[in-house]
């Protein structure tokens, strides 16, 4: 009985303490998300007005600008909160390349957790099919064979598993996906990298890269 009253005696400072918690958190990613949104108008102002595309953006992968290094850090730690939010962040089609392009700096391991997170989101009509294959074919060289390095690994067939599923229609997509699951791609990357060994090789991710949402 004691214990109970106790209890109850305590119970607004409980609920106090929680708000007060929740408050925080969401003062905290409010202030992530303004951080996200003043980059990404940032970098698209130092963009030359006749290449402000969406595509363009995609061919010309990363820079090395501040801006584009600190939203570089941030999607790195963050890509799984920025992928849900990815409307309210990026509202256009260019915020959005710009987005993933820079979440091409990821780890091996963590941009396979992306691609598959994207099928995702892609297969209940959140992301555009184009926006994930524009992510499938990455333009920065050390996640740009992550499929093939890793083909035989749980999470790339259920990656490519979506794939197949979303782009039934295209019978390059169908091709690619084939050839990455077989290894075929892997041995012509390799016998690529074997002619130009100048070129450096994609990292694969470790052996036990999972196929949730986690960060890096």
């Amino acid at each position: 009985m004691l214990s109970m009253k106790l209890k109850q005696r305590n119970f607004p400072l409980i609920l106090t303490l929680v708000l007060l918690g929740m408050a925080t958190a969401t003062k905290a990613d409010t202030a992530q998300d303004l951080r996200i949104k003043d980059l990404l108008t940032r970098i698209e102002d130092r963009i030359p007005e006749g290449y402000r595309d969406a595509g363009a953006i995609i061919d010309n992968g990363n820079e090395k600008s501040p801006e584009s290094l600190q939203l570089q850090s941030l999607v790195q730690k963050n890509w799984p909160t920025v992928l849900e939010n990815l409307h309210t962040l990026a509202p256009t089609d260019l915020d959005k390349a710009v987005l993933f392009v820079a979440c091409q700096t990821m780890s091996s391991d963590s941009y396979l957790r992306f691609l598959n997170r994207a099928a995702e989101l892609a297969q209940s009509n959140v992301i555009s099919k184009q926006l994930l294959k524009w992510a499938l074919f990455p333009a920065d060289k050390h996640v740009r064979g992550v499929l093939d390095y890793n083909y035989d690994k749980p999470i790339v067939k259920d990656i490519l598993r979506k794939v197949k599923a979303l782009y039934v229609d295209d019978p390059n997509m169908i091709a690619f996906c084939n050839n990455v699951l077989s290894g075929q791609s892997k041995r012509d990357d390799e016998a690529y990298f074997n002619d130009n060994p100048a070129d450096p090789r994609p990292i694969p991710a470790v052996e036990d890269a999972g196929q949730g949402t986690g960060q890096q």
